[in-house]
């Protein structure tokens, strides 16, 4: 769905968006076109609101030809400041876990967050290129534009603009200036349910995406399947920010040993549900 260059770039920004968004829920907890709007559309990875922050993404690939199976990374936190994150990774066929420990400024690089009004300004520096984001919101419709910049010269080598509109029961979405269009749907017999469909030359008939949303006590459960390519299934666990984890301090990567794994779930409790893998505890 979020098609950006470079391809190091698309990889990147998706995974801090989608791991490090904090989700405007409020009375919207069982809608999930309200909640697609305010965690997917927004881009704003600094923003929250409601006391909620995400806790915990299991991410799963089922085609074996994608050479990873399972992308996991629990997040902590000191009140709703983020301060660290542990990814658990897995390729097909094997048992073996790597684990690795990230410090927000490993993540995130340099990143400056100014807002004025209804626009955010998030500048990222110290990559090749550095990142200008502008994010214009307003209730029903973000503005988001990505500018790349060369780092030794100040020049912005390409330029991406992205509009939501959410109007009618559905939200209207292009993307990469117009090239890629959108509409996101509620399911007809489930308003926890929605559909990314996207427009092929011939109407909105593909479908991208599948998000569907749950309340699971007080964690909201927001669940990406996308039915192509590597068959992928992105879930998030958005938490009060009380029931949060408290920082970590680590800087080195762990050892695995295997005596002391067991089935834990991505929120830390024993394993009940059908959001679980083998992994460190």
């Amino acid at each position: 769905m979020y098609k950006l260059a470079p391809i190091i770039y698309i990889v990147c920004m998706k995974k801090i968006i989608l791991t490090l968004a904090l989700a405007a829920l409020g009375a919207h907890a069982a809608d999930c076109l309200r909640n697609i709007f305010d965690i997917h559309e927004s881009g704003n990875s600094e923003r929250i609101a409601n006391g909620m922050i995400i806790d915990s993404i299991f991410l799963q690939y089922r085609d074996p030809q994608h050479s990873v199976e399972f992308d996991n990374t629990k997040y902590y936190w000191t009140g709703d400041k983020f301060d660290s994150a542990v990814t658990y990774r897995k390729k097909h066929g094997s048992d073996d876990w790597e684990i690795t420990v990230q410090k927000k400024d490993e993540i995130y690089g340099h990143r400056e967050v100014t807002r004025d009004g209804n626009l955010t300004k998030i500048l990222t520096t110290g990559g090749n290129p550095n990142v200008e984001e502008l994010i214009y919101q307003e209730k029903d419709s973000i503005n988001h534009v990505t500018k790349y910049v060369d780092p030794e010269t100040g020049e912005v080598t390409e330029i991406y603009v992205a509009l939501s509109v959410l109007r009618n029961d559905t939200i209207h979405k292009s993307e990469n200036n117009g090239d890629d269009m959108y509409i996101i749907v509620r399911d007809s017999a489930n308003e926890n349910k929605c559909y990314v469909k996207r427009n092929i030359g011939s109407g909105f008939n593909d479908i991208d995406a599948i998000y569907e949303f749950e309340m699971k006590g007080d964690t909201l459960v927001d669940a990406e399947t996308r039915p192509g390519g590597y068959q992928s299934t992105f879930t998030i666990f958005f938490v009060p920010i009380n029931g949060s984890s408290s920082a970590i301090i680590r800087k080195n990567r762990p050892n695995y040993e295997r005596s002391k794994s067991r089935k834990f779930d991505l929120l830390g409790r024993p394993a009940k549900g059908k959001y679980t893998v083998q992994f460190l505890k």
